[in-house]
């Protein structure tokens, strides 16, 4: 049961199974804690003088907030896309060891990251920059600490709001539009945790915020509205409810549980609209195309636009 609520100590003692890695995981993990450490307790300082965490607001000129926020340049980078990590750094030692990231790169997680799960979390965070060079961001799935994410600064990236974890890590918010070399990014997070029913503790397992609110819900139908004929891609946990009836894996869909239908709504007027080139998903742990211009995403690790797997193992 502790392997279940903390994935991370699992990880170390399976990375310990490769002793070429070792040395390696270590040093990071020294590092990290350094760091994170020092960052915790600027933090405590502040809080405990009154202040609070910075809100990067909108301006006329976006290249200000988006130099404010961090100095590397994503701009003329590859977009990569990959499913569900559950807070796994194994893909990452991958991506490092065989060169396959660039700094001004960004890998897209379609939802259930993980890395941010505990209050401890900027010790992961320290752990995935140090492995990545790149930029990450993701969506929210349902196993995440929405918690947490919630109060996290808000910032503007790529003209989108999104929850600023690090100079090269955030959460891409529900329902905003990214412009990222050239394509639009529509993205909306969240799902219902089936198992929460069953045996999940709320605030362990779960927690509220992991569906999407009718505000939310309200937010990217107006999004898609006004944006119907520019949107090239769009990032999602759930699945559109047609790729649900054609994936194996079966989860249920309670009665009240209307994100899946609403979802295949949204699919069909972008299909429509005839802009769309490619609807990602995660969620159903499989790595499956469902139709020409709808794929279901988990292992692989993709590069948006051309399709082209990444050989990260």
């Amino acid at each position: 049961m502790i392997f279940a609520v903390y994935p991370y100590p699992l990880y170390f003692l399976r990375r310990l199974i490769y002793p070429l890695d070792i040395i390696s995981y270590i040093s990071i993990f020294l590092h990290t804690t350094i760091t994170q450490l020092t960052r915790y307790r600027k933090t405590c300082t502040m809080r405990k003088q009154g202040g609070t965490l910075p809100v990067i607001k909108r301006t006329t000129n976006e290249e200000t907030v988006y130099g404010a926020m961090s100095a590397k340049d994503t701009r003329n980078g590859n977009v990569y896309i990959t499913g569900d990590k559950h807070c796994s750094f194994r893909p990452f030692f991958g991506l490092r060891d065989k060169g396959l990231i660039q700094e001004n790169d960004i890998l897209i997680i379609t939802g259930d990251a993980g890395y941010v799960w505990d209050e401890e979390y900027m010790t992961k965070i320290g752990t995935l920059e140090q492995l990545f060079s790149g930029t990450l961001a993701f969506i929210d799935g349902n196993h995440e600490n929405h918690s947490i994410l919630n109060r996290l600064p808000v910032s503007f990236w790529h003209g989108g709001r999104v929850h600023r974890i690090s100079d090269r890590v955030f959460h891409l918010m529900r329902g905003e539009i990214y412009e990222i070399g050239g394509a639009r990014y529509f993205a909306f997070g969240g799902a219902r945790t089936v198992s929460r029913y069953v045996e999940g503790v709320e605030g362990i397992d779960w927690w509220t915020g992991e569906e999407p609110s009718p505000e939310e819900i309200d937010h990217g139908r107006r999004q898609i509205a006004a944006h119907l004929p520019d949107i090239d891609y769009v990032i999602t946990h759930e699945a559109p409810l047609q790729a649900r009836d054609r994936i194996s894996r079966v989860k249920r869909i309670d009665p009240d549980y209307m994100l899946p239908s609403i979802l295949q709504d949204w699919y069909e007027k972008l299909a429509d609209a005839g802009r769309l080139k490619q609807w990602y998903f995660g969620h159903m742990h499989v790595d499956q195309q469902i139709t020409p211009d709808l794929r279901a995403i988990h292992n692989n690790i993709l590069r948006v636009g051309t399709e082209t797997k990444l050989d990260w193992s």
